[in-house]
């Protein structure tokens, strides 16, 4: 479903907290990376070489993230400027989700950097050195429960062969697999279409809006006397189908005009290459 102006400028609005916060919490980070390597050196303790580990972990995780979330604001930025200008967004075929955004880890770090990274900023803030060694030894007593648990589990018996296929069986199969690729290629092609068809309106619209009807193609002409008529016919329109509608509204007759003209043209010219 295309977004709209408010929904774009509410993603915006969340994207850019999030950076924010984000960037708070690496700094905190690394506020917390100095204190640990200060301990280590004053203790000599082993278990701080862990907890610094899991505190880089912690900044690389919140790295990974702020780069994600930063490549999706610009992108939603971007698309709010087409959208006001032009009425459409194109179709880039990236999603970025930002949330999700991490660094291959192993999962004892994993955890560590997930708990540290899930805090608020206010919490983060407060958070005290004792009490990062707490969370580490708390994570490595569970992971050791865990990994005792699972080790005295039985372990399950190995599923029994299949039985061979029949050749009504690889008959079925073959079928399923003939229909599954004709439906992911139509898919495709509708896809493409609908692209060529956005990107045809896009340009109608750029030479309506910078010379006027001259420079149209019959395509164009047809595309946006289709999408005019589509805007006249509703009324629940964005903000921006509400602009476009007011810009090609009064263009209708011209539009019409040169369509008409064109077509002519393109008779004029069968006929002339006829034997």
């Amino acid at each position: 479903m295309p977004k709209s102006e408010a929904d774009l400028k509410k993603e915006i609005e969340r994207l850019d907290a999030s950076e924010k916060e984000t960037m708070a919490t690496i700094s905190h980070v690394r506020k917390l990376l100095n204190k640990a390597d200060q301990r280590r050196e004053e203790d000599g303790d082993r278990r701080w070489d862990e907890i610094l580990d899991n505190l880089e972990s912690t900044l690389d995780m919140g790295r990974s993230k702020l780069t994600a979330c930063g490549q999706r604001l610009r992108e939603a930025r971007d698309q709010l400027r087409q959208l006001q200008a032009t009425g459409f967004i194109e179709d880039t075929g990236i999603a970025i989700d930002a949330t999700d955004a991490q660094p291959p880890l192993t999962e004892d770090r994993l955890k560590a950097a997930q708990q540290i990274m899930s805090m608020s900023v206010d919490d983060l803030r407060s958070l005290t050195l004792d009490e990062v060694a707490d969370m580490h030894d708390e994570l490595f007593r569970k992971t050791e429960a865990e990994t005792a648990e699972a080790a005295a589990e039985p372990k399950p018996e190995p599923p029994a062969p299949a039985a061979p296929k029949t050749a009504l069986d690889r008959r079925i199969e073959k079928a399923r697999r003939a229909k599954e690729e004709r439906e992911a290629a139509r898919r495709k092609s509708a896809g493409f279409v609908e692209r060529r068809k956005q990107g045809t309106l896009r340009a109608a619209v750029g030479k309506l809006l910078q010379g006027g009807c001259a420079g149209l193609t019959i395509e164009e002409a047809e595309s946006v006397l289709e999408c005019r008529g589509e805007l006249m016919g509703r009324s629940d329109l964005s903000d921006s189908e509400q602009r476009l509608k007011e810009k090609l509204e009064p263009m209708g007759a011209d539009i019409e005009a040169r369509l008409h003209e064109l077509r002519r043209k393109r008779a004029r010219g069968y006929l002339r290459r006829r034997p």
